[in-house]
């Protein structure tokens, strides 16, 4: 057995209360044979937490529930960031020429809409991968609303996620052709994601062990794939089953769970079917009536593993004029075609706005935005209804329609704190960073009234202490030379 009296950690009841500390506040287990290491990586941890000493650390550990800083400090240390641009190519391969090419057919005779969810997406490889990925398969793009969400615990990995600036170190897999022009070449040999993919990702934190998802609050619900790779391995079994339950709750009928090979045995959930590709095992959410869809069948073509290293120099960028400007996804000027209620629909605006919450969550966003309205015509002066209509069209990629309706609601209830919430993410997403850190600060205002256990409206359980948390690391990681107080 590990013993080190000096730090204390070999002492029965610390130990057990960090192990239960982790397992319960981020899910990560650890076995005895991997106390060791444990401790190596808190001790790593200390002088960010503001310890001298690993003994201090365990100690102020347990003698106080850590904030929200504090878990985000220790899972950047107990888990593995390490991502790079396409990570795996065959999970890429299978993407780009069997799984998309079915749901792109399928979407393309109904609604042009994919959502996509990478869960511990880190510094923002995998999620960029996966972009570009689709703008290689659809030549209209600009007709389609993709949404791609990335997130993670770490806030510091949002921020570099988000700046999308990367070394040679991320690219140590050869990238597609179909790659290669979506780089901007920067000076020092680094490279910047072109703003046409930067515009189909939106980042943001999420703890896996809260319980904010599936929520179209969270905007994870209504998903056509969840890539969650190399993050099961660290959650303790019982752990990983509740996230397993949670995310295969977050997808459509027919939508689709990724996980590592590494990982694909601790996946059991009766939601979920197996369905093995050449060289690769996906986890489809299927009904026994329905059945797995069917599949392209050819050999997948991966690169094969002596392709030489990418050489920058050889990389041919888009020109410069498409890369300066960005085509929205969704044009301010598409009009909003949520169909008309029936005659038959509820006169009660709480029924329509349940309905409106229950068809969100089955991806039938402009039913939901159907009884959205309906409710509001019913009662104007509910700041609620607002709010979940824009929820609703900032799912359906109507950003421009749903930050008037953030603000609408806003002028309804200037006191509304998820409504400047929601607001001040989508201006940090637009860019507007001086705009968005306004709204944060008013949160931060707003919350002081809270108590921190108090649960927030249209909040899906996220309690006033925790937000705060949320919004002062948000805050911290907008850079402060680019946004003026």
């Amino acid at each position: 057995m590990f013993m080190d009296k000096s730090i204390g950690f070999s002492a029965e009841g610390i130990r057990d209360a960090i192990c239960e500390l982790l397992l319960t506040r981020l899910g990560l287990h650890f076995s005895p044979e991997r106390w060791t290491d444990l401790v190596r990586r808190i001790a790593a941890a200390a002088p960010e937490l503001g310890y001298d000493s690993t003994e201090a650390c365990l100690q102020g550990l347990i003698g106080a529930p850590p904030g929200r800083r504090e878990l985000e400090v220790l899972a950047s240390h107990l888990t593995v960031g390490e991502t790079y641009f396409f990570r795996d190519p065959e999970t890429f391969a299978a993407l780009e020429q069997q799984v998309l090419p079915e749901l792109i057919r399928r979407r393309r005779e109904t609604m042009r809409r994919i959502r996509i969810w990478s869960v511990g997406c880190s510094s923002g490889e995998e999620p960029y991968s996966i972009a570009m990925t689709l703008a290689g398969l659809l030549p209209d793009l600009e007709r389609w609303n993709i949404s791609i969400l990335a997130t993670d615990v770490n806030p510091h990995a949002l921020a570099r996620a988000r700046d999308g600036i990367y070394g040679n170190w991320s690219f140590r897999n050869p990238l597609p052709l179909f790659a290669q022009r979506h780089f901007i070449p920067q000076a020092g040999g680094r490279r910047v994601v072109s703003p046409r993919i930067k515009s189909l990702v939106s980042f943001g934190y999420l703890n896996l062990m809260d319980t904010s998802y599936p929520a179209i609050e969270t905007n994870t619900n209504a998903m056509d794939m969840v890539f969650c790779r190399n993050v099961l391995m660290y959650f303790h079994p019982q752990g990983a089953q509740q996230v397993l339950e949670r995310l295969a709750g977050c997808l459509l009928e027919g939508g689709w769970l990724v996980v590592s090979p590494v990982e694909n045995s601790l996946v059991h959930s009766p939601l979920l079917t197996p369905c093995r590709l050449p060289e690769l095992q996906l986890h489809q959410k299927v009904s026994p009536e329905s059945g797995p869809w069917p599949m392209p069948e050819f050999p997948l073509s991966v690169p094969a593993a002596t392709t030489p290293p990418v050489e920058w120099a050889r990389f041919e960028p888009a020109p410069a004029a498409n890369l300066e400007t960005v085509t929205p996804l969704m044009p301010a000027s598409s009009p909003l075609t949520a169909p008309s209620l029936p005659e038959s629909a509820p006169s009660s605006p709480e029924i329509l706005v349940r309905q409106a919450r229950d068809l969100a969550n089955r991806g039938l966003l402009t039913e939901a935005l159907a009884c959205c309205e309906g409710a509001i015509a019913l009662d104007k002066l509910n700041p609620a209804w607002t709010f979940l209509r824009a929820s609703v069209l900032l799912e359906l990629g109507h950003r421009e329609a749903a930050s008037a309706a953030l603000l609408r609601c806003l002028y309804l209830d200037n006191a509304f704190v998820m409504a400047h919430f929601v607001l001040a993410n989508l201006l940090l997403g637009l860019g507007q960073r001086k705009e968005a850190r306004r709204h944060y600060r008013n949160v931060l205002d707003l919350l002081t009234a809270c108590d921190p256990e108090q649960v927030l409206t249209e909040a899906d359980s996220i309690t006033a202490g925790r937000l705060r948390e949320v919004v002062e690391a948000t805050l911290a990681a907008i850079p402060s030379n680019e946004v003026t107080a």
